[in-house]
């Protein structure tokens, strides 16, 4: 998916948030937005190009020290992430622009969550799991993520009901 800061029909909803994603800020104006969507396990990665004063700036070059979440949403169809990296470059003409490069975190969460190709009752895996959704939540992410040894940070705010999975 490639969007383009053009006057066309599409509804473009771009986004950075702050790190507990409770608070927003739009994204615009923006010169140019491209979203990778691949159809395979691949992490999908994108690249924005801003000016270098865009409003936003710090924020995005914050990403060196802390989280910051990305949402884009095109007529309905949403792609979220985070910052990986930013990069300051100039044109020819003196123009100077911030590159930053964002990574999806769809396909990632969903490895994270998946069973792995050997769950036995050595490893204290089941098919049910039962707490509290938050605990719940909790037990499957490390688990995912000490099996894939994919980065991961969580946020539970409230330890919820208690759930069957």
């Amino acid at each position: 998916m490639v969007v383009k800061h053009t006057p066309r029909h599409e509804v473009i909803d771009a986004r950075v948030w702050d790190v507990a994603m409770a608070r927003w800020w739009p994204l615009a104006p923006w010169q140019e937005i491209n979203l990778q969507w691949r159809e395979d396990w691949g992490v999908d990665t994108g690249e924005i190009r801003l000016a270098e004063d865009h409003p936003r700036a710090s924020r995005l070059r914050a990403a060196r020290h802390i989280p910051v979440p990305v949402t884009f949403e095109v007529n309905g169809v949403r792609w979220d992430g985070y910052v990986e990296s930013t990069e300051t470059g100039q044109e020819t003409d003196g123009t100077r622009y911030l590159r930053v490069t964002v990574q999806s975190e769809t396909k990632h969460f969903h490895r994270m969550l998946g069973r792995g190709p050997v769950a036995s009752a050595a490893d204290g895996s089941s098919d049910i799991e039962e707490g509290s959704l938050g605990a719940v939540t909790h037990r499957l992410v490390a688990r995912g993520a000490v099996r894939t040894g994919l980065p991961t940070y969580v946020l539970i705010d409230h330890q919820g009901d208690p759930v069957q999975i």
